[in-house]
């Protein structure tokens, strides 16, 4: 009876061991999760979408390279010609932060960009998770396309946040547009 109750208190503790170890690695792991998306059926483009300005309205200079180099590289690999805010308006010491929508609309127009697309951060008090928000616009009339919000929980570095999160969005947007395009 000795015997098979030690055997049975250490399978016990072989089992709880395993249950925390596995929980501990699935609430460590970077979870991007759509949670509201809206498209706006009720426009109409005139002419195909070719070009995109991206940025992401975030104050940290680190986190605002890193997710406009991930859009970036999304918009480029689906055929778009891409432009990233800050190689126009690069973070500096006076200005760590994007610049303002006039700004930008003038460089917009002058590239000949006729999409935009902006992410930021929407401030909720919660450590381990964040809530970027995407917007997108057509640049001639800036009437707003398609605007998705999402949740992250975990976000162990800002690289493995920036890929997932435009991962993400981009699966949903190509999802939610798919009816839309050049329309």
């Amino acid at each position: 009876m000795l015997i098979k109750l030690h055997f049975s208190i250490n399978g016990m503790k072989s089992v709880v061991t395993s249950l925390l170890f596995a929980s501990v690695i699935i609430s460590c792991s970077v979870s991007n999760r759509i949670t509201y998306s809206w498209t706006n059926k009720a426009f109409k483009s005139s002419t195909p979408y070719t070009s995109i300005f991206l940025a992401a309205l975030v104050s940290g200079p680190h986190m605002r390279t890193h997710l406009e180099e991930d859009m970036w590289k999304s918009a480029r690999s689906n055929g778009f010609n891409a432009h990233r805010s800050w190689d126009y308006f690069p973070p500096s010491f006076s200005r760590p932060n994007p610049p303002e929508k006039d700004s930008m609309m003038v460089k917009v127009k002058n590239l000949g960009c006729n999409l935009i697309f902006t992410i930021n951060l929407i401030d909720k008090v919660s450590k381990p998770a964040m809530f970027p928000e995407g917007n997108l616009f057509d640049a001639d009339t800036e009437t707003l396309l398609w605007s998705v919000q999402t949740k992250t929980t975990n976000p162990s570095s800002i690289e493995t946040f920036s890929t997932g999160l435009i991962d993400s969005m981009l699966r949903k947007a190509l999802e939610d547009l798919a009816g839309l395009r050049n329309n």
